[in-house]
Order: C-alpha cells, then structure tokens, then sequence
C-alpha cells in the first residue's frame, strides 16, 4: 500500500544521498591514493571519516530535535553537493591536495550524520503510526541497496573513467537530493512554546541528557550503543 507522497519524497531524497554516500566509501580513498604512495595517509581518510560522525553524533542529534528536519535534510544536501562539485573542479583543474580531500571528507561526514538523522526523525511527522514499520524497513532497505550494493561498485566504475568523475556524480547527486527534499510538506513546530527555555541551553548539556536517558533505558540504550560499535567499523572498512 502506498505510503504517501510525503514519504515518496523522503524515500527518493534518501535513496539519491545515501547513492552518493556509497559512491564515496570507495572513489574518495581512490582518489587519495592517486595523490599520495604513503598508505598511511591512504588509511587517514577512513579514519578522519569515521571519528567525525562519532564525534558529531550528539551535537548533531540535538540540532536535528531542535531545528526543522525539513530544512535540515535539504540544507544538508545542497551543502555536500556544492562542497563536491567544487572538489571536483579543482582536482579537474589538477589543483587539488590532499588536505582539500581531508577538509572535505570531514564535511561530508558532518553533513551525512545530520542528513541521515533528521530523515529518520521526520518520518513519523509523515507517516502514520500504525505505518511506521512498513515506512522504516522500505527506508532502511533503499540505504543498504543504495549506500553498500550499488553507490560502491559505481563509485569504482566511475573513477575508471577519470578521477573527477565520481566526485561530479557525487555532487550532483547530493545536490538533486536536496532539490527533492524541497517538495517535503512543511510542518509547523508544535513545541516552539515548550522549547524556547531548552533552545537557550547549550548543545553540551542536551546532550548529556540524552545520554543520561539512554542509561536510564536499558533497552534503547543498548541498542544505541550495538549501533554505534556496528556502523563505525563498516565506516573504516568501506572508506
């Protein structure tokens, strides 16, 4: 059964990112060794890519339960899209380096945890709740075919051709990905008048109170964490 066309539009933007996320797993650390022999440095993008996302995990999640998901997902996506575009022309103009790799490989994590989070976090404003698992598994199922089956092998296929290709296709891809998500409803918050004291609270002190819920929840807590330990290894392994 359909889920609607508000979840048409998610489903479409989240399936164009997470394409791109997996053509970057496996053409960025291409690109990097095409500019270096030092394995080292080779190795130092994966690693630079995941202890970002761990990093920005809880300051992102505060802004995606503060801000508009909507605005999130598009601004996000565009960013990565323009940051990509303009890699790839400075390394189609041969002026790239090794540290605008790095500096933009940290961007794109950033912006990736915040795309992925704020996609999940709006679904049940789109969606009803009786839905809601049908909706996460058809989302959950077009970000590993996209991120791990079909963004990789292409992001490989891409780079055959020359070293800047991938990463325009990583551009456009994010940046139409954000384009989609424009047509996402626009929802009015319900809780601006119980959260103008917390949106005066600093980032640091929400998130610890999220993690002193999480501890408090056994169950949630422990599946927070059996993701966390999961998904960082796959980060390094893929990158």
């Amino acid at each position: 059964m359909p889920l609607g066309r508000g979840f048409g539009v998610l489903w479409s933007a989240n399936a164009l990112s997470n394409l791109a996320d997996g053509v970057a797993f496996v053409s960025m650390p291409l690109l990097a060794a095409s500019m270096t022999d030092d394995p080292r440095l080779v190795a130092g993008l994966a690693t630079l890519y995941a202890l970002v996302r761990l990093l920005v995990a809880l300051p992102i999640g505060v802004w995606v339960d503060r801000l508009d998901r909507r605005t999130l997902i598009v601004a996000a996506n565009l960013l990565r899209g323009v940051g990509l575009l303009g890699l790839a022309l400075t390394i189609q103009f041969g002026v790239s380096s090794l540290v605008v790799l790095y500096a933009a490989m940290a961007v794109v994590g950033t912006l990736e945890s915040m795309a992925d989070s704020a996609a999940v976090a709006i679904l049940p404003s789109l969606v009803d709740r009786e839905r809601l698992d049908s909706a996460n598994g058809r989302i959950a199922a077009a970000q590993l075919v996209s991120d791990e089956f079909a963004g990789p092998p292409l992001g490989g296929f891409l780079f055959a051709f020359a070293a800047a290709v991938p990463v325009f296709a990583m551009g456009g891809l994010w940046a139409v990905a954000g384009l989609v998500a424009l047509a996402l409803p626009i929802r009015r918050s319900l809780r601006l008048a119980d959260d103008a004291p917390a949106a005066r609270r600093s980032i640091y002190a929400e998130a610890r109170e999220g993690i002193a819920w999480l501890a408090r929840h056994r169950v949630v807590g422990s599946l927070a964490l059996i993701g966390a330990l999961a998904v960082l290894p796959r980060d390094v392994v893929n990158g």
